[in-house]
């Protein structure tokens, strides 16, 4: 159980640190030569004449984006973009705050499967008894977790009892059994 603790801890570390503010910048079209012009007048009519070419400057967008786990706010912000590619970014008054996404993120990876799989691997060291190594529990609870996956079984509505020795898994319409040996079998929906 603590090695599947870890594993769940690792993966939440993961989620977290993978998540960070991001600015980008992106240039709009490429420079297009463009005609300057002047109107002039000509035999007493008034005429558009090119007077020669220019390059317009690019125009830039720049955005920043922060994850949907932190609360972040800047009293300034501004970004320059100078030849060749150089860039330079000023932010004044940033503040960051750990946001309540955090922790809907963090119960959500702990629903479903993952509780479903401690719940099994407690339920086995149960009818096992004390004595029984981590390592034979997670093999048992992701067996288990498995067989009752490949069953069709709904890991988000999933149960788990013991009763004399054997543990279930249901979810109403899928129900699996499993003695302490880790033989599984499909069984009736009894209501627990």
């Amino acid at each position: 159980m603590r090695k599947l603790m870890t594993i769940a801890l690792a993966a939440c570390a993961a989620a977290m640190t993978g998540c960070q503010t991001r600015v980008q910048i992106e240039r709009d079209e490429p420079s297009k030569i463009l005609p300057k012009t002047e109107v002039r007048e000509f035999n007493g009519t008034n005429v558009l004449v090119t007077t020669g070419y220019f390059v317009p400057p690019p125009h830039y967008c720049v955005t920043a984006r922060s994850p949907l786990f932190a609360k972040e706010s800047v009293a300034r912000f501004a970004a320059d973009v100078g030849e060749n590619g150089t860039w330079s970014i000023n932010a004044d008054g940033y503040s960051r705050d750990l946001s309540t996404n955090a922790v809907v993120m963090v119960k959500e990876m702990f629903s479903g499967g993952a509780q479903l799989a401690l719940a099994i691997g407690e339920a086995y060291t149960r009818i096992a008894g004390g004595g029984a190594q981590a390592d034979t529990a997670l093999s048992v609870a992701q067996k288990v977790y498995s067989f009752f996956a490949g069953k069709g079984g709904d890991v988000s509505k999933a149960t788990v009892t013991t009763d004399g020795g054997v543990l279930k898994v249901s979810d109403g319409s899928t129900c699996v059994q499993c003695d302490a040996a880790g033989n599984c079998s499909e069984c009736s929906y009894t209501g627990i």
